[in-house]
């Protein structure tokens, strides 16, 4: 992404190999394919650089430093994964791309930690910037026919989704069980490689388990407007993830941005930002906790209550505009040390 100087009119992006039939938003100005074309000419004041490792190529994306190589603009790299036990490529990547950027940003406090800990960063300076939630109000106290569980995203391995369906089986004993919802088209590797095998492996598993009648699948794209519907709708948000990496989780932001309880293993991020109370942590591989967690929200006013409360105390901090604030307070402060040396 890229402030275009020549027109103000705000953030011009360039996308990364986006899948063949892919809509675009207007906002998008190009598209790049790492190691086959040149990253455009544009007159900027910044370029904004999100990494994955996954989204650049071949050998671990190596081709991203090609591209920050081509920039004559100041850069911001955005780390959405710090791995704590990188391979030799991957340390080698995420080392360069801090001597060759302005600033490094990372979304949480475990993922500077980490950053700073296991990796040589040539004096670059490390920001920490959450990801970003357009805050909604959530009706809350309205009763409802039947509660909501809502899980969303990509579907793939390592979602821990059989986990959350394992739960339901305790919490059949309910007067009014609750719906779990697992919202989102099967990722495209995934889909690719295995086809919808996976997710009939977990309407199978929800089969056998005699929790199929509390379980609803949603297998389409869901645009942002789609998705905040659901989340309006939703009375406990699961993330049931299997990684003891992840430090960046846009959903657990979002639903925080929603207004919305939590309920997470014990990923680094969840660990960080629940720690206001604003969910609760569950064990891997724990089904009968995650049951457990569900059926507090379910029944106990006062544990939705203290819930409520926290997410009121932290949702403010991660809205889009505040979030904004800071990427440019960070550019200015980055750009004053540039224009000085």
């Amino acid at each position: 992404m890229a402030h275009n100087r020549r027109t103000n009119d705000g953030l011009s992006v360039v996308a990364i190999s986006p899948e063949a039939g892919t809509e675009l938003p207007p906002e998008v100005v190009s598209v790049v394919d790492p190691g086959r074309s040149r990253v455009p000419a544009a007159t900027t004041d910044f370029v904004i650089l999100q990494h994955e490792f996954g989204i650049y190529g071949e050998d671990d994306g190596i081709a991203v430093l090609d591209i920050l190589d081509q920039l004559a603009a100041p850069s911001l790299v955005v780390l959405h994964t710090v791995l704590s036990d990188p391979s030799r490529s991957q340390r080698a990547i995420v080392e360069e791309m801090a001597r060759q950027a302005q600033a490094l940003v990372v979304m949480s406090e475990a993922a500077r930690s980490r950053l700073e800990d296991n990796y040589l960063l040539h004096g670059c300076p490390v920001a920490t910037i959450p990801h970003g939630s357009w805050l909604s109000d959530r009706p809350r106290g309205v009763p409802r026919s039947r509660p909501i569980v809502l899980t969303w995203g990509l579907l793939g391995p390592g979602k821990g989704l059989e986990q959350g369906i394992r739960a339901l089986t305790g919490l059949r004993h309910l007067d009014n069980k609750p719906l779990y919802v697992i919202a989102g088209q099967t990722h495209p590797n995934v889909l690719r490689g295995q086809g919808e095998r996976y997710r009939r492996h977990l309407a199978d598993l929800a089969v056998d388990l005699g929790v199929d009648s509390m379980v609803r699948f949603i297998n389409r794209y869901l645009t942002s407007a789609d998705l905040a519907s659901l989340r309006g709708l939703a009375d406990v948000c699961l993330l049931p993830y299997e990684s003891r990496e992840q430090v960046t989780s846009g959903a657990l932001v979002e639903a925080i941005g929603a207004g919305v309880p939590v309920i997470a293993t014990k990923f680094p991020h969840a660990v960080e930002l629940l720690g206001s109370g604003a969910g609760q942590l569950v064990g891997h591989d724990d089904p009968a906790g995650i049951a457990q967690a569900i059926e507090l929200y379910l029944t106990d006013p006062e544990a939705v209550a203290i819930a409520n409360a926290a997410i009121d105390r932290v949702r403010p901090s991660l809205s889009w505009l505040t979030v904004a604030q800071r990427y440019e307070s960070l550019m200015v402060g980055v750009g004053a040390t540039v224009g000085a040396a």
